[in-house]
């Protein structure tokens, strides 16, 4: 029999891939942690029981906002030192990032990725000198 008639048999269809199951069951993470919180809570406010009188006192918008200007003033000092701390950190995280190749599509993630690298670098030369037994004062400012 010729090639012309001979029927093309359609290849079977694949079966069905069954669905990954989770490795983990969802009814029992919830239920671990509902039992991690009960149990937390319960050890928290035998010691320190919370009344709803003081609700409206923790609620207030003039606890968190009525002296701030006169609080701000008095720690401009401490604002300033820790934004001046942040770009220490910040500066050499960015030149880092740089050379590693990184490139950012917002300022905004270049500004985290920037300070949370200079955080770290910082950390590992203050284990450097730590490891080094070079942990004095001098040492430690002339990182910083």
């Amino acid at each position: 029999m010729g090639k012309k008639n001979r029927k093309v048999r359609a290849a079977a269809p694949a079966p069905p891939e069954a669905k990954a199951r989770p490795r983990f069951p969802w009814w029992a993470a919830w239920g671990a942690c509902l039992l991690w919180s009960g149990w937390v809570l319960t050890g928290y406010y035998g010691r320190f029981w919370f009344g709803f009188g003081s609700l409206p006192e923790l609620l207030s918008p003039s606890q968190y906002f009525g002296s701030l200007l006169s609080v701000l003033p008095s720690h401009l000092f401490n604002l300033s030192a820790a934004a001046l701390f942040l770009f220490a950190c910040f500066a050499p995280g960015r030149l880092l990032l740089r050379l590693g190749g990184f490139s950012f599509r917002s300022l905004l993630e270049e500004v985290v990725f920037s300070a949370g690298a200079g955080f770290g670098l910082l950390s590992v030369l203050m284990l450097a000198l730590g490891l080094a037994g070079w942990v004095y004062p001098w040492a430690v400012a002339a990182v910083l």
